[in-house]
């Protein structure tokens, strides 16, 4: 399946394929679409306005589509917190480890030619997360 989002990947849009790809489907391509397009109403889209999954009450489009599909496993709620920390501006003060996602995510990106290439490499960082996490007990 073909799954659609802006370009330039970030925190926000390389947790979302990542999932997409552990959870949803392991063979998804993905396509980029310039920044400030809108999604088609039939797409599976995420991170953009208009699409499947994106921003909602202040919360990053990876909470949604965790939300929507595994919601009951803790090591994807507090990954939530983290991604949420490191991708949206707010009062609350963010998990440490939300600082290094975002440094890590954006190095990535300048470090890799293409979107694809970034979101590859960007499966790692969050498979590292995950067990992180997981084993951080």
């Amino acid at each position: 399946m073909i799954w659609t989002t802006w370009e330039n990947v970030g925190v926000d849009r390389m947790a979302c394929a990542w999932f997409i790809r552990r959870y949803l489907d392991e063979k998804a391509t993905f396509d980029f679409l310039p920044y400030g397009t809108k999604a088609q109403k039939f797409e599976n889209t995420f991170d953009m306005p208009g699409a499947q999954y994106s921003h909602n009450r202040g919360k990053c489009s990876f909470a949604a589509i965790v939300k929507k599909n595994r919601s009951k496993d803790k090591v994807l709620n507090l990954m939530i917190e983290i991604v949420d920390g490191a991708d949206e501006v707010s009062d609350r003060l963010p998990p440490p480890e939300s600082y290094g996602l975002e440094a890590l995510c954006v190095g990535t990106r300048l470090a890799n030619k293409t979107d694809i290439k970034a979101l590859d490499k960007g499966m790692e960082l969050y498979d590292a997360l995950y067990l992180y996490i997981k084993n951080k007990g």
